[in-house]
């Protein structure tokens, strides 16, 4: 398919705004308990957006589709060589670490380092894309 730059950047775009609202409506406009709903809707909502970043490859040419490649390669091995090390140290209780949780379960220190990955790996990705943009220039 040709390139479409409503395409390629207004998919993306139509995600995130659908995660934002998910979030949104779970952390705020839902009650307090009705887990097994909310993961639903977090899980429905992760769905629908990991389905619409997928199809912007559609609308991409051949230079932007390894573009991307390369940068989600780069930046994940990046951005796990930079947090393992931190989470080890945050494990081994080198320097403290404060979570808002009262009684701190290992099972909290888990999930909050798999979403620090997450935001290190799309960060990573950030800095290849722009790196990989520049260079292209």
């Amino acid at each position: 398919m040709r390139y479409s730059r409503l395409g390629y950047w207004g998919l993306p775009a139509l995600a995130v705004a659908i995660l934002a609202i998910g979030v949104f409506v779970v952390l705020r406009v839902m009650p307090p308990g009705m887990l097994w709903l909310k993961a639903g809707i977090y899980s429905t909502v992760l769905v629908v957006c990991t389905s619409l970043c997928l199809a912007t490859y559609r609308f991409a040419d051949e230079v932007q589709m390894q573009t991307q490649k390369s940068a989600w390669f780069w930046g994940s091995i990046c951005a796990a060589i930079a947090v393992t090390p931190l989470m080890i140290i945050i494990a081994w209780r080198l320097i403290p670490f404060p979570v808002s949780v009262p009684h701190p379960h290992p099972g909290v220190y888990f999930v909050l380092g798999m979403l620090f990955m997450w935001v290190a790996e799309g960060i990573g990705f950030a800095v290849a894309q722009a790196w990989q943009w520049w260079q292209l220039r």
